[in-house]
Parts: C-alpha cells; structure tokens; sequence
C-alpha cells in the first residue's frame, strides 16, 4: 500500500526550525506509518538527528497555500516505549494555526487535542 502523501511536501531540516508545539495526536503509530510512510529516524547521523535525543520519529510537512501556509510535523517525545506502540503524539507547527487542522482532517481524518490534554 502506498502511503496518501501525493499532496504533501515533505519538508527539509531546516525547514521545522521554529516550530512550536500545537497539540497532541491520538493515533497509532501503523495509521500513521500507512497514510504518512515511514517518519524521520532521529536516532541516526544525519540532518534529522535528535540534538537532545528527546525525539525518535518524526514526521515534518509543508502544507496549505502560499498565503496560508504551515509546516507541521507528529513526533514522539520523551517516549520510552518501542515506536510502534506510541499513540500520543506531539504536533508542531510553524505558520498558519488553521493549516495544522487542514492537515490533520484531510490526510488522518483526526483532531488534535489541545495542549493541555
């Protein structure tokens, strides 16, 4: 099965530079593996790799037009348990606020849940 990313731009590591936590995510980690593909692996050398090694998988988006657009990315933090078995995700956002829920209801068909819970 191919991943739903036809009208995604992932986006580069510098591109998240000053994203800011939005939300959580309640999802697994299949569901998003099937509709996003394979995240980030921030454990590796490399331009995605964890400075504080708080962040395992991510996945970073460009999404929206050019006058309203966003980057977002779904990353695990501070988990402990395998990536597979996470299912609160943390969502950043760096751009247009409305463009975060865009995303999450068009490509996940989900709803993120506000910071505090």
């Amino acid at each position: 099965m191919t991943p739903r990313t036809s009208h995604l731009t992932k986006a580069k590591p510098k591109e998240v530079i000053g994203s800011g936590f939005a939300g959580y995510l309640r999802v697994a980690y299949r569901d998003l593996f099937a509709k996003l593909g394979k995240p980030n692996d921030r454990t590796k050398e490399g331009p995605w790799r964890s400075g504080d090694g708080k962040t395992r998988a991510e996945w970073a988006f460009k999404f929206g037009t050019k006058k309203r657009s966003a980057v977002i990315t779904i990353y695990d933090y501070k988990e402990k348990q395998p990536i597979e078995n996470v299912t609160l995700w943390h969502v950043g956002l760096k751009g247009d606020q409305t463009a975060v829920h865009g995303f999450l209801n068009r490509f996940l068909s989900a709803t993120m849940e506000n910071k505090s819970g």
